[in-house]
């Protein structure tokens, strides 16, 4: 045992003379450098607008006008009319679920309504919550603009509430179709064109908000 131990220590830890000699480096050097790493990958997306939706009526009877599929629709536009009942788009990000009348209580979508009328050029007041005369007046200039009766009340149906400009999409009814309020009428979508694309999960530390991407169509 003796003998193998010596002879295992031999092998590892050399002789004092093969400690003491000087060792020779015959490969090449490097320098070490400091900096991102970085990666890259290719994947197929697709192109497409964004926020599709389908779009059914606010009201029963007949369809009468229906938008063109891949026109986009501007605030203001006139979008569809069921049974004499016509449809506007304003902006805004709170649909609307009430009419909008004299004597109704203060809320967001009051302030949301009067903003829009703003834009459009017709409410002359700070946007606030309260319908008053101001929002009345506001409507009224609207509704003769669009030939419409002058009652300064807004219909619940009247207003398509939609974060942006509306991109229409395939239809799912004809004039002359007589709608119900489940009945859908077309698709819509955002006038943004947005690509898809699923990364692998390795990759997946690519797909960072803010990181570049370079798209080849």
């Amino acid at each position: 045992m003796l003998a193998i131990g010596a002879l295992t220590l031999s092998a590892c830890s050399g002789t004092d003379a093969e400690a003491q000699a000087p060792q020779s480096f015959d490969g090449a050097t490097a320098t070490v450098t400091k900096g991102d790493l970085v990666g890259e990958t290719t994947v197929q997306g697709t192109l497409h607008y964004a926020d599709s939706y389908t779009l059914k009526s606010a009201f029963e009877g007949v369809v009468t006008a229906l938008p063109t599929p891949g026109t986009s629709l501007t605030q203001g536009s006139h979008v569809y009319t069921v049974a004499g009942n016509n449809t506007y788009l304003l902006h805004g990000a709170t649909p609307a679920w009430r009419a909008f009348e004299e004597g109704m209580s203060d809320g967001e979508d009051v302030t949301q309504l009067e903003t829009a009328l703003s834009e459009l050029g017709y409410f002359e007041a700070t946007p606030n919550a309260h319908f008053d005369w101001n929002t009345i007046a506001a409507i009224k200039k609207w509704q003769k603009a669009l030939t419409l009766t002058q009652n300064g009340t807004l219909p619940l149906g009247t207003v398509l509430f939609a974060p942006e400009d509306l991109r229409i999409g395939a239809l799912k009814a004809r004039v002359g179709d007589n709608a119900t309020m489940e009945t859908e009428l077309f698709t819509a979508s955002s006038s943004r064109q947005v690509i898809s694309a699923n990364l692998k999960l390795s990759d997946q530390a690519l797909g960072v908000v803010g990181n570049s991407v370079t798209v080849r169509l």
